[in-house]
């Protein structure tokens, strides 16, 4: 630009500058709106209280040993251990999540008929 105008360089500098300086703030302003597009993909067990899934694995009554059930938490397939205080729970079963315990195991009860129109 200094060349062909016969301007000096410092002067084709300044526009040079200022062109790069509002590129590098565009780009900057890109990231940082992609960055807000990311979603946090962390398993939490707590969202599970309250879904309903079906038994995998028979679990055994009153707290005495783990099963495992099939359920869908945060858009996931997930397969957890669970345990129930009340009867035997047989594979097949729908239940419902009314609590967590451990890093991965949750507390279960049969389902009730009320929700397992709706239920997924």
């Amino acid at each position: 630009l200094g060349v062909q105008l016969g301007l000096p360089s410092v002067v084709a500098v300044a526009p040079a500058f200022t062109i790069g300086a509002l590129a590098m703030f565009a780009v900057a302003k890109v990231l940082r709106g992609m960055r807000r597009l990311e979603s946090d993909q962390t398993f939490r067990l707590a969202n599970a209280v309250g879904k309903s899934g079906k038994v995998y694995l028979s679990i055994p009554a009153a707290r005495s040993g783990t099963g495992k059930i099939h359920i869908t938490v945060q858009e996931r397939l997930m397969e957890l251990d669970a345990m129930t205080p009340e009867g035997d729970l047989a594979t097949g079963t729908r239940v419902l999540v009314i609590d967590t315990i451990a890093p991965a195991t949750v507390i279960v009860v049969p389902q009730p008929a009320i929700l397992e129109d709706g239920a997924e």
